[in-house]
């Protein structure tokens, strides 16, 4: 009887005029199972962000200055032009050290004459030192002098390299390549060997650096928390922000960090 009650029951639903589907819920919605989202929670690694000042900063700078002194004749480089290492830059007169060069082979030709003429003689002496025909004394004096002749040789020959050497630096060549600056110096000025203020400069822009000033404070709570554990240590990379609010395309990275503090800044140059 409960069977047959049931079924009843559920035949006379199914004959309600009501318009509605079976098994249907309020508002024609189906009462089958609801789906519903969910989020799987795992660790990952999170970059630390820090924005700092920087100031750009050249990767080479040089000062040209002149090694050997004397009148500029020549300026051979346009301000602000690429230089390459070894292009001249500035034509000091050569005249001096051109006279200094011819000096230095001429003794060169005369002491080389003076070894001829020493050695000859030492020569002659030697066999008649043999039998006695001079004496020890006079043979050793000849090869004495050839020595020193051989020896004079040798200096000429060195103060000519110094004069030839003199004489190639009176053109000043770039020392490294880059972009050069204006020029500090004109055509017709002395330029001396002890000047305090370069001739011009060479800053050399690719790559870059920029020097970036942290505070001392930031960086030692960043090593306490890679002490602890709380962070692990990466490669930082450096993305740039220009004056005007722009991004910079190029990214960087971080190359050197300080080790001192700056007592006045109380900050670290990274």
């Amino acid at each position: 009887m409960a069977v047959c009650a049931l079924l009843a029951a559920c035949g006379g639903k199914a004959d309600e005029p009501s318009g509605k589907g079976a098994g249907s819920g309020p508002g024609g919605r189906a009462n089958g199972p609801v789906s519903v989202g969910f989020v799987v929670v795992q660790s990952s690694a999170v970059a630390l962000t820090k924005e700092l000042p920087g100031r750009i900063v050249a990767y080479r700078s040089s000062e040209v200055r002149p090694q050997v002194a004397g009148v500029i004749q020549r300026r051979l480089f346009t301000e602000g032009a690429l230089v390459t290492r070894g292009q001249p830059l500035y034509q000091i007169d050569p005249s001096l050290y051109r006279a200094a060069v011819n000096e230095a082979q001429a003794n060169v030709q005369s002491a080389e004459a003076n070894l001829v003429a020493a050695k000859a003689l030492a020569d002659r002496y030697k066999p008649l030192a043999a039998i006695e025909a001079v004496s020890q004394q006079d043979y050793a004096n000849a090869v004495a002098t050839a020595g020193q002749a051989d020896a004079a040789v040798a200096q000429a020959k060195a103060t000519l390299q110094t004069a030839r050497i003199n004489l190639n630096l009176t053109t000043v060549p770039a020392p490294i390549s880059g972009r050069i600056g204006r020029s500090l110096s004109t055509v017709g000025a002395l330029a001396t060997t002890n000047q305090s203020d370069p001739l011009t400069t060479i800053n050399q822009l690719d790559p870059m650096l920029v020097d970036i000033q942290q505070s001392s404070s930031d960086l030692l709570a960043l090593r306490r928390s890679l002490s602890t554990g709380g962070l692990s240590a990466g490669s930082a990379a450096v993305r740039l922000s220009l004056e005007d609010g722009g991004a910079y395309d190029q990214m960087g990275r971080l190359e050197f960090s300080e080790a001192m503090v700056d007592p006045t800044t109380g900050t670290v140059t990274l």
